[in-house]
């Protein structure tokens, strides 16, 4: 780190993590996880005995111009007990973010808490909607261990959020709903939207819409507060226009799209996760993923659409014919992994048909229920589709910035593949595409 203060008179401090920093690992918070929570022991004093040891890196921390995340709203809780005898607190909205309390109690009582969005059909606090459970570890453990010291005790969570409306509490120190307070914890981002009608359903859906924006804006636009919280750009993009309706977005936004062009390749694809990190091994496959990583294009084009800012178009005009030579070059790819297709030879070419996909990514199971298959082929149809509308995006970008070059190869790629579904057999796999010129 490093620290700059300009003083009035003109003079510069500059303070840095250099030798002379202490440090110490015996201090009250015992562990901390983003996801899993924090142990902490409130009777331990860190004795800061050690020294910082100096260590070069390759990454140079640049700043986000982000607005900050902070504290918002509070609520206050019911206190309710489950059929089982179980202490539940109730704050009545579901948000992300994490609790304070001050209680009285005795030098070693501990003071267990799990958070989580649901009470089960048996009136029970669960987390089965969030966790995931294999035989080495259960995750989000969304929980808290708090082993108090002799009188008061006041802990506010420091190195975790949770996605949660319910907290369930295990202790033997006594205590009241009163003495726990939920904070919401966001991205400062600046409400610029109002919507109010006559019908309170719809009202009520627009709320529902701002705390899920609320809740999903932690530095990053996430798919969830709770069990993955992964920046998938696919969720990104299709949710960019709703966020910016109902918030100054424009901040937000653009360091995300820092997020994603950090990590581009030099082959120009585009991550369908930012910032990277988190996933399994085998979803790298999934990058440059139409739809998703399409996100590098589609986010600056809105956004330039949105706010008439051209500078958008400008600082990320690079990273997006990169990208668009990426998909350029994947059109017409053949793989043993590909979908039949029934069209023309000569059309095949502008066809996408290679490389994973998501395509129409978790359907209604009364419209496809989810195969292994659908993850691992490619989805020709979406993937096509969504290839031409970014050409269509980046042919108006170059010729609005005078890059005559970039669009006239856009417009070649552009002249066959306007693709029309007719039908989608999906018993035999296979498609039925009409193919025509675009005007």
């Amino acid at each position: 780190m490093q620290l700059e203060l300009t003083y009035n008179d003109g003079t510069v401090q500059t303070i840095v993590t250099d030798e002379s920093w202490q440090w110490s690992n015996d201090g009250p918070i015992r562990f901390a996880d983003n996801k899993d929570g924090e142990i902490v022991e409130a009777s331990m004093k860190p004795s800061y005995g050690g020294k910082a040891k100096c260590t070069k890196h390759m990454v140079v921390p640049t700043l986000g111009n982000n607005v900050p995340v902070l504290e918002h709203e509070q609520f206050s809780a019911k206190l309710i007990t489950t059929p089982k005898g179980n202490k539940v607190l109730d704050f009545g909205q579901n948000m992300a973010g994490y609790i304070s309390f001050k209680l009285n109690a005795k030098a070693g009582q501990v003071i267990c808490l799990r958070f989580g969005e649901l009470i089960d059909s048996d009136g029970e606090f669960t987390q089965k909607n969030i966790q995931l459970s294999s035989r080495k570890k259960t995750t989000p453990l969304q929980q808290v261990k708090y082993i108090c010291r002799d009188g008061v005790n006041f802990y506010k969570t420091t190195f975790a959020y949770f996605g949660f409306r319910y907290v369930q509490i295990d202790t033997e120190v006594p205590f009241s709903e009163k003495d726990f307070t939920a904070i919401a914890v966001y991205s400062d981002l600046e409400p610029t939207g109002k919507f109010c009608c006559s019908n309170e359903l719809i009202n009520r859906f627009v709320e529902c819409t701002i705390w899920s924006t609320k809740s999903n804006s932690l530095d990053l636009p996430t798919d969830c507060p709770t069990r993955e919280r992964h920046g998938w750009s696919g969720d990104a993009q299709i949710f960019f226009d709703t966020a910016s309706y109902l918030f100054n977005y424009n901040p937000f936004a653009r360091k995300y799209l820092n997020d994603m062009y950090d990590w581009q390749r030099k082959d120009g694809c585009l991550p369908h996760i930012a910032p990277d990190g988190g996933a399994d091994f085998y979803m790298y496959t999934m990058n440059g993923s139409t739809g998703w990583s399409d996100a590098g294009i589609l986010i600056p084009y809105r956004m330039w659409k949105k706010y008439g800012d051209d500078a958008i178009l400008i600082n990320s005009y690079e990273q997006m014919r990169r990208y668009t030579k990426f998909l350029i070059k994947r059109c017409g790819g053949f793989t043993l992994l590909r979908r039949p297709i029934f069209i023309s030879r000569k059309y095949q070419k502008y066809l996408v048909n290679r490389g994973q996909s998501y395509g129409e990514w978790a359907e209604p199971d009364d419209v496809r229920c989810f195969i292994i298959k659908d993850f691992i082929f490619p989805h020709p149809e979406e993937s096509t589709a969504y290839t031409t509308l970014c050409m269509e995006y980046m042919a108006e970008i170059a010729q609005y910035l005078g890059k005559k070059k970039m669009q006239i190869s856009i417009v070649v790629m552009q002249m066959v593949v306007e693709l029309r579904i007719r039908n989608w057999w999906r018993k035999k796999g296979a498609l039925w595409i009409q193919t025509g010129k675009q005007n």
